[in-house]
């Protein structure tokens, strides 16, 4: 068990854990997007066929009707022309700080797509979802907020930022150890039976996480 902080005062005594069994977003969450990726040394995001970026730019402007041979198509025309059907965000690996989303679309100089995968939503799917006709800029930016914070909790599951917690409810107001000193471990004799615990907050800030929301309210003060 591996404890991440300690939080006590003259009546809890809460235990911030890490979460070692967490449930994998993409597979347990129910998603507004879908989300693809293409490195060959990690698994990122959900299950599919695309062998490439390239071969999942061809294939969906096959489905979506593009006029031509997608195959002969640049990948500036095919993400041009999948951006009138879908909400896509490309995103990149970086090795040592994990996945980012990419400040829209970013092409090298002969004009092939820097991009490690996407997240995307059909713009059929968000109407369906929204029961509109027409995707106004304010949906459009609701919708582009849902994706990014189902993009953050996959980042967190793979960077393993998801927590747990175990509340006990001290027996005596002073720690007959040391008297209450900052920093000392919550001696057994004045700690009382496991009152609460839950798992499966992503994020590493209790505040923002739900942790604080799901304490009994007596406890909340702990954290701040």
């Amino acid at each position: 068990m591996n404890v991440i902080e300690t939080y006590k005062n003259d009546r809890y005594c809460l235990k911030v854990i890490q979460d070692e069994t967490p449930a994998n977003p993409r597979e347990d969450f129910d998603n507004l997007g879908t989300m693809i990726g293409f490195s060959r040394d990690y698994v990122m995001g959900d299950k599919h066929n695309y062998y490439s970026y390239r071969h999942f730019l061809e294939c969906m402007a096959a489905e979506y009707g593009f006029k031509g041979w997608a195959e002969n198509a640049s990948d500036r025309t095919l993400a041009s022309f999948l951006e009138r059907h879908l909400i896509i965000l490309p995103y990149y690996l970086y090795a040592r700080d994990g996945l980012a989303i990419a400040n829209g679309w970013d092409y090298d100089r002969d004009g092939f797509l820097r991009a490690d995968g996407f997240l995307y939503v059909s713009k059929q799917a968000v109407r369906e979802e929204w029961k509109v006709k027409r995707i106004s800029p304010a949906l459009r930016a609701q919708v582009l907020r849902v994706l990014k914070v189902e993009f953050e909790t996959y980042e967190q599951y793979r960077q393993g930022e998801v927590y747990g917690f175990i509340l006990h409810e001290l027996k005596a107001r002073d720690c007959l150890a040391c008297g209450g000193e900052a920093g000392c471990e919550v001696c057994p004799e004045v700690e009382d039976e496991e009152i609460d615990s839950c798992w499966g907050f992503y994020g590493d800030d209790p505040k923002v996480n739900g942790m604080m929301d799901h304490l009994p309210e007596a406890a909340r003060g702990l954290l701040g």
